[in-house]
């Protein structure tokens, strides 16, 4: 079973968590259903922004049901799914005490264009 969670940004900045679901596949009609839930217990209050790691059946769904939301990428996500794919390159980056980059203040951040410099782009799936 997959478990989703939902958290939200108020007024003030901070995070919370507004739903916990816990589901059996991830599918777009699962997604729909989910949503279709939040909406009505938030008496159809649409999401300024909708920001998600890459799930596919959750991205059709965003689309359909908050048509005029924009949509991002987690960057937490997209960094975890960069070591992942590209761990042999990223033999040589050194990263602060294997800190979470964006927590790394003093230190030379890496940007996505310097991970891809000897990259051979026909080798990319998918950023």
């Amino acid at each position: 079973m997959y478990l989703s969670v939902f958290m939200i940004k108020n007024n003030y900045g901070k995070f919370c968590n507004v739903a916990n679901v816990l589901v059996e596949d991830e599918i777009v009609s699962t997604y729909i259903w989910i949503l279709q839930c939040l909406i009505k217990a938030t008496n159809n209050i649409t999401p300024k922004a909708f920001c998600t790691d890459s799930e596919p059946g959750l991205i059709n769904t965003t689309a359909h049901v908050f048509p005029t939301t924009p949509y991002f990428y987690c960057f937490f996500h997209i960094w975890q799914n960069i070591t992942k794919h590209l761990k042999t390159e990223l033999v040589n980056v050194k990263t602060a005490n294997d800190n979470f980059i964006e927590n790394i203040i003093d230190e030379p951040q890496i940007t996505l264009a310097s991970l891809l410099n000897n990259i051979e782009t026909s080798n990319i799936i998918k950023i």
